[in-house]
């Protein structure tokens, strides 16, 4: 069998839900009451997107996030915005004059979807890196939506 990471997303979809399902129903659901198979899914959503970040973004912002060349990505820093879609934004076009190439014409949309989730998900650890740089910080709305 191929190693996870190379198959399909769809497919480690189906793997989630079919082991959720052997669980049985007792046993499918977390403290939170959310089923067993949503947060399997959502686990190997953002494996996957690490994954892909470790190959694509650690060169310029390290395997973990703390910032090279490229910004520190676990802090309240913004340099672009503070929102998802100005994170989408960053992701798809690129900071052409700061070298961050223009991913979504070298990788497929839902691979940089998934890049999107990971980084957003690694906001606010603040893993001691690169300094902050910007102003943008997150509402607190959007604060506990990335710690949460």
């Amino acid at each position: 069998m191929p190693p996870l990471f190379h198959l399909p997303l769809k497919l480690i979809a189906g793997l989630a839900l079919a082991m959720a399902a052997l669980v049985g129903p007792s046993q499918a659901e977390d403290t939170t009451g959310a089923s067993s198979a949503s947060s399997a899914y959502s686990r190997m959503v953002l494996m996957k997107g690490a994954w892909l970040f470790d190959r694509n973004c650690a060169f310029c912002h390290e395997k973990d996030g703390r910032g090279s060349v490229g910004p520190n990505l676990t802090d309240w820093y913004f340099i672009h915005g503070s929102t998802k879609d100005n994170l989408h934004e960053v992701i798809q076009n690129g900071v052409p004059e700061k070298g961050m190439p223009t991913w979504k014409s070298i990788l497929k949309p839902t691979d940089l979807r998934l890049i999107e989730q990971y980084v957003w998900s690694i906001r606010g650890k603040d893993l001691k890196g690169k300094p902050p740089e910007g102003e943008h910080k997150p509402d607190e709305k959007a604060a506990t939506e990335v710690a949460g």
